[in-house]
């Protein structure tokens, strides 16, 4: 998976997708929230022991683990992740698919990128959560022209919000081979809106404003 975020950082975190399932399960952390669901692994209750048993023997070798004491950094990110005072959630697709989830809590804030078979996390400062998640995805330069019905969409995604419950609203965008385009509803239907990445910012940090309405917990 290539870097995301800031440029040149690395994540402090980086887990395969079986082994975020089995420690989620494994710490008894609430149901994984929106958008970071990954298949669950193991058929039976005998295989997911088996499975965790290696997950630890594998998280002790790169120094995360000791027994089956979980690097407490690392502990503590997934119990963040888990219960968010605010939180913004994205998925798009830039060549591949990709979702994130920006949360924070207090001081401290993580982001979590799924992609390419893996969990990134990283832990960010709780102000930078808007920064963070658009981040997530190459800047794109304002569209210059009309979009007609039939253009090439060659990336886009959506961007969520949760302040204790989840943001009604969402923020939709698109690229395309003349540049990045917002949808944005009204009563007359969707009008695209040429933007780039400081506009781009401004309407997700407005979703934190909103008034909030029901948790989505739900895949996409």
């Amino acid at each position: 998976m290539a870097e995301m975020g800031a440029p040149g950082r690395r994540p402090d975190f980086v887990l395969s997708t079986d082994e975020f399932d089995l420690l989620w399960s494994e710490l008894g952390l609430p149901p994984v929230p929106y958008p970071l669901q990954v298949p669950s692994t193991g058929r039976t209750l005998g295989e997911r022991a088996r499975l965790v048993t290696e997950v630890y023997r594998g998280l002790a070798e790169r120094g995360l683990a000791t027994g089956r004491r979980l690097d407490a950094r690392l502990e503590a990110m997934l119990t963040l992740l888990a219960g968010p005072e605010v939180a913004l959630d994205a998925v798009g697709h830039i060549g591949y698919p990709v979702r994130a989830l920006a949360a924070a809590a207090g001081r401290t804030g993580v982001l979590a990128v799924l992609a390419g078979g893996e969990v990134w996390m990283t832990e960010i400062a709780p102000s930078t959560l808007v920064g963070e998640i658009v981040g997530v995805f190459p800047a794109g330069c304002p569209g210059s022209e009309p979009v007609p019905p039939e253009v090439t969409r060659s990336a886009g995604g959506q961007i969520g919000a949760f302040t204790g419950e989840r943001v009604s609203t969402v923020v939709t965008w698109f690229d395309t081979p003349g540049g990045r385009y917002l949808l944005v509803p009204g009563p007359e239907g969707v009008t695209f809106t040429a933007t780039g990445p400081g506009d781009l910012a401004r309407r997700v940090a407005g979703l934190l404003d909103r008034s909030p309405g029901k948790i989505h917990t739900a895949r996409m």
